[in-house]
Protein backbone atom coordinates (compact mmCIF):
# COMPACT_ATOMS: atom_id res chain seq x y z
CA UNK A 1 0.00 0.00 0.00
CA UNK A 2 1.21 3.54 -0.30
CA UNK A 3 2.90 5.29 2.16
CA UNK A 4 1.85 8.99 1.35
CA UNK A 5 -1.83 7.49 0.63
CA UNK A 6 -2.45 6.57 3.84
CA UNK A 7 -1.97 9.37 5.64
CA UNK A 8 -4.79 11.52 6.45
CA UNK A 9 -5.59 14.99 5.73
CA UNK A 10 -6.35 16.96 8.54
CA UNK A 11 -8.37 20.06 7.38
CA UNK A 12 -8.14 23.45 9.44
CA UNK A 13 -11.32 25.46 11.07
CA UNK A 14 -11.55 27.64 8.42
CA UNK A 15 -11.21 24.93 5.29
CA UNK A 16 -14.58 23.70 3.63
CA UNK A 17 -14.76 20.66 1.75
CA UNK A 18 -17.69 19.21 -0.86
CA UNK A 19 -18.05 16.29 -2.20
CA UNK A 20 -20.74 15.80 -5.07
CA UNK A 21 -20.68 13.27 -7.93
CA UNK A 22 -17.16 12.50 -8.39
CA UNK A 23 -15.46 15.82 -7.90
CA UNK A 24 -14.59 17.93 -4.53
CA UNK A 25 -14.09 21.24 -4.23
CA UNK A 26 -12.09 22.75 -1.26
CA UNK A 27 -12.96 26.45 -0.58
CA UNK A 28 -10.61 28.51 2.56
CA UNK A 29 -9.04 31.81 3.19
CA UNK A 30 -6.83 31.59 0.05
CA UNK A 31 -9.71 30.75 -2.64
CA UNK A 32 -11.75 27.94 -3.67
CA UNK A 33 -10.28 25.00 -6.00
CA UNK A 34 -11.71 22.00 -7.13
CA UNK A 35 -10.78 18.60 -8.97
CA UNK A 36 -12.54 15.54 -10.62
CA UNK A 37 -11.86 12.31 -8.23
CA UNK A 38 -10.03 9.52 -10.13
CA UNK A 39 -12.70 6.45 -10.18
CA UNK A 40 -9.63 4.21 -8.95
CA UNK A 41 -10.04 5.81 -5.69
CA UNK A 42 -12.31 7.29 -2.83
CA UNK A 43 -12.31 10.29 -0.67
CA UNK A 44 -14.40 10.09 2.50
CA UNK A 45 -14.41 13.00 5.01
CA UNK A 46 -14.23 12.15 9.06
CA UNK A 47 -14.18 14.03 11.57
CA UNK A 48 -12.78 17.28 10.14
CA UNK A 49 -9.79 14.88 8.12
CA UNK A 50 -10.01 13.81 4.44
CA UNK A 51 -8.97 10.09 4.05
CA UNK A 52 -8.24 8.58 0.33
CA UNK A 53 -8.72 5.27 -0.08
CA UNK A 54 -8.51 2.60 -3.77
CA UNK A 55 -11.12 0.91 -4.83
CA UNK A 56 -9.24 -1.88 -6.40
CA UNK A 57 -5.83 -3.44 -5.97
CA UNK A 58 -3.78 -2.87 -9.22
CA UNK A 59 -0.28 -0.93 -10.22
CA UNK A 60 -2.85 1.81 -11.78
CA UNK A 61 -5.29 2.01 -8.51
CA UNK A 62 -1.79 2.08 -6.07
CA UNK A 63 -0.35 5.16 -8.43
CA UNK A 64 -3.40 6.60 -8.34
CA UNK A 65 -3.78 6.31 -4.83
CA UNK A 66 -0.89 8.63 -3.86
CA UNK A 67 -1.41 10.90 -6.15
CA UNK A 68 -4.74 11.82 -5.68
CA UNK A 69 -3.32 12.22 -1.56
CA UNK A 70 -0.63 14.39 -2.44
CA UNK A 71 -2.75 16.79 -4.82
CA UNK A 72 -5.76 16.84 -2.43
CA UNK A 73 -3.41 17.75 0.34
CA UNK A 74 -1.85 20.47 -1.53
CA UNK A 75 -5.09 21.65 -2.11
CA UNK A 76 -6.30 21.62 1.29
CA UNK A 77 -2.75 23.08 2.36
CA UNK A 78 -2.80 25.81 -0.33
CA UNK A 79 0.89 24.75 -2.12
Amino acid sequence: MSRIGKKIIPLADKVKITLVDGHVTVEGPKGKLSMVINPNTSVDVENETIVVSRKHDNKVAQAAHGMMRAVLHNIVTGN
